[in-house]
């Protein structure tokens, strides 16, 4: 049994039906967690390679029907599925001990986000939660120091990567001598860019244990609030391991959940809409224990620009939106808004034209242009060819 690398899907917002099948059989209990199984069984095509969010399913729906009895032949799959988890976990926390090292022999603070620290501190065993790569974070100030250290050990920037991303983003994607990929962050989202509710996430950071070496981790409510955010985007492949995340998360007894917090760093994120549609789809699908005053609260929350204008980007395939020269400004412009540095007119279009240069991958600014006339041509002439073959 391997993983796809793409599922034939078209992609969307939401788990494809099949999807949430398999997200009921790990997650909930009973008959109910028997019935989707059954279900999911008789119509999953299982000589076919099965697509990336449903394989990387597969541990966590396995130890949740072994625990209610389950009896079927495809459990031996599962659990031959589970075993290799547990394998490639022991191989990528033994690499991310080493890399944690080197940091820590900097002085430099790390917290983990997103699967690792899941993996350790939520779930009953890090098998549960499979991953191929690691999200580290540092603080802004010791982000360029961090590249420089990774850099000089022997890692190497991922292929699409720049370090102009420290100028523009909140993270960038690196790999070890080992293979492992680390997404090195300054910032926890894309979405605090600007700083803000990075406080909210290093203020109430717990530690975090990776074999002989110390890090951090966020409590849970940044953790919830983090895994609902990244999760809730139109993607290639339907999203659906943050349900997973979230429920493990909601039913974490280890660390009450501080709403109000919640609430607070929603709104200074600007990702309230995001966030009760996420709250919305757990407590209406998983009967997730998420305060109705709190869903009520954040359905409340005055949207800003920003966030509508994101909204229109991030809730559907931005690579539709992008296929017209004006239409990739337009998404490259919402993505900027994050990234500005100032506000004020002359230094936000300044800035734009870089980020533009950057995001373009381009030399010089002035080469913007020309490729921007360059595409709205070809589309021109395209558009004449149609109408004369008609």
């Amino acid at each position: 049994m391997t993983e796809a690398r793409s599922s034939g899907t078209r992609g969307g917002l939401w788990p494809t039906r099949m999807q949430g099948l398999m997200l009921r059989a790990a997650l909930l209990d009973g008959d109910e967690a028997r019935a989707a199984f059954r279900i999911w069984r008789q119509e999953a095509d299982l000589d076919a390679e099965f697509e990336v969010g449903t394989y990387r399913l597969l541990p966590l729906a396995y130890r949740n029907l072994e625990r209610l009895g389950v009896e079927d032949s495809f459990m031996g799959r599962l659990k031959g599925n589970y075993r290799l988890a547990w394998f490639k976990s022991q191989t990528l926390f033994r690499d991310l001990e080493q890399a944690l090292l080197e940091f820590e022999r900097a002085g430099i603070r790390t917290m983990l986000l997103k699967g690792a620290p899941l993996a350790l501190a939520h779930y009953a065993h890090p098998a549960l939660r499979p991953m191929t790569d690691v999200d580290m974070m540092v603080q802004p100030q010791d982000a360029r120091r961090a590249v420089s250290l990774m850099r000089g050990r022997g890692w190497v920037l991922h292929p699409l990567a720049s370090e102009e991303a420290l100028d523009f983003r909140h993270a960038l994607p690196l790999i070890a001598p080992s293979g492992l990929e680390v997404d090195l962050h300054w910032h926890p989202l894309i979405e605090s860019c600007d700083g803000s509710g990075d406080a909210a996430f290093w203020d109430q950071a717990r530690p975090l244990q990776v074999g002989a070496v110390a890090s951090l981790r966020p409590d849970s409510t940044m953790t919830l609030l983090h895994t609902i955010v990244h999760g809730v985007r139109w993607s290639e492949v339907p999203p659906l391991r943050w349900i997973a995340d979230a429920m493990t998360v909601l039913r974490d007894p280890v660390e009450p959940l501080d709403w109000d917090r919640f609430l607070a760093v929603a709104e200074a994120i600007r990702a309230s809409h995001r966030l009760r549609l996420g709250c919305e789809h757990l407590r209406d699908g998983f009967a997730a224990p998420i305060p109705a005053a709190t869903i009520a609260r954040l359905a409340a929350r005055t949207i800003t620009l920003i966030e509508r204008l994101e909204n229109t980007t991030i809730l559907q395939d931005a690579d539709v939106l992008s296929r017209t020269p004006l239409g990739r400004l337009r998404v490259l412009f919402i993505d900027y808004l994050r990234a500005a540095k100032t506000h004020a007119p002359i230094g936000f279009v300044t800035g734009f034209t870089h980020y533009l240069r950057f995001r373009m991958r381009q030399r010089g600014r002035l080469e913007i242009l020309r490729d921007v006339v360059r595409g709205l041509w070809r589309r021109a002439r395209n558009r004449l060819g149609d109408g004369a073959a008609r």
